[in-house]
């Protein structure tokens, strides 16, 4: 089961602290003033936005969830933190807030919602700076993962048709309209996306299928826009997490080998192979986030290489 506080943990730490300056980022906060203590249930995703482009207005937070109020406001699933307070955003979704991005200027949310600001979106949604609107009619199921690759929004999940189009759990917008990315991803007893990132200008998409177009992946592949390839042989179990790290591409998840070798739940890509990334984790690793040069982990984990390690942890580089 994917570990709710580390996604919400790491999303926050890394969108806030990596983005904006000055920012305290010499400790965790939380309490009265600082804004952290003002949702009312687990946040899944965040990423800075700003509202007014080049305008005046600052960067926000935006974060989305399966929260339902915000600081003193009702905020139906999303809400942004503007420096001062949550701010509701339009009336918000009907159900959870599972990613988010920001894409042509435009605000991108992805989740279990069907509608938002009470029309209907099948799933994903763009706020345009007064509304929230449709992206054409939207997929069949559950968003868990959105990206920008190549001038388009990529979105992952649990869906098998996107528009008009039968896509597999993953699919690419253009601005007008849904379509494939090739013969998508397939396979496995979970055929479904968790996790985008892009990586020497390939999109890179993890999750629990066995199919990448006509080619094995163990559970990751790369698109190049054109054709899937595998990313080495891959994992024997389902990747959660992606991120790019010194260069380099790491991927977590519930796995305990990659490439075939030993790799306790989170390896890197490195001269062609899968190699575990130090001792591993006891437990899944959900979420992954880089921030001021360094590498951060989050999930259901204990320890490491025997080494207490509650659910979070900092790759000291060794």
């Amino acid at each position: 089961m994917r570990s709710e506080l580390a996604i919400c943990a790491l999303a926050l730490v890394s969108v806030l602290c990596g983005t904006r300056a000055g920012a305290q980022c010499d400790g965790w906060r939380y309490g009265p003033g600082q804004g952290w203590n003002g949702l009312s249930d687990t946040a899944f995703a965040a990423t800075p936005w700003d509202p007014d482009g080049d305008g005046p207005l600052p960067q926000a937070l935006v974060a989305g969830g399966a929260f339902t109020e915000a600081g003193t406001s009702i905020a139906a699933y999303v809400a942004m933190w503007d420096d001062s307070d949550w701010r509701p955003i339009g009336a918000g979704m009907n159900n959870t807030v599972r990613a988010l991005t920001v894409y042509n200027g435009d605000l991108i949310a992805g989740g279990d919602f069907s509608t938002a600001d009470g029309i209907e979106v099948g799933h994903v949604a763009r706020w345009d700076g007064s509304s929230w609107r449709p992206l054409g009619s939207g997929v069949d199921d559950s968003v868990l993962a959105l990206a920008v690759f190549n001038g388009e929004l990529i979105a992952g999940g649990h869906f098998a048709a996107a528009g008009e189009a039968s896509t597999g759990p993953i699919a690419r917008w253009n601005g007008s309209g849904w379509q494939a990315l090739g013969d998508g991803v397939s396979g496995g007893p979970s055929p479904y996306v968790f996790a985008l990132t892009v990586f020497e200008g390939d999109l890179i998409v993890g999750g629990g299928f066995t199919m990448a177009g006509a080619s094995s992946a163990g559970r990751i592949a790369r698109w190049n826009g054109a054709a899937w390839q595998p990313v080495g042989t891959g994992f024997n179990g389902n990747v959660l997490s992606l991120a790019t790290f010194d260069g380099g591409l790491v991927a977590g998840g519930t796995f305990n080998t990659a490439d075939g070798t030993p790799a306790s739940n989170v390896a890197r890509w490195s001269a062609g192979s899968w190699q575990q990334l130090g001792g591993g984790f006891n437990g899944a690793v959900d979420a992954l986030a880089t921030r001021t040069g360094e590498l951060y982990a989050g999930g259901a984990f204990t320890s490491s290489a025997g080494a207490s390690m509650t659910r979070v942890a900092r790759w000291a580089g060794a």
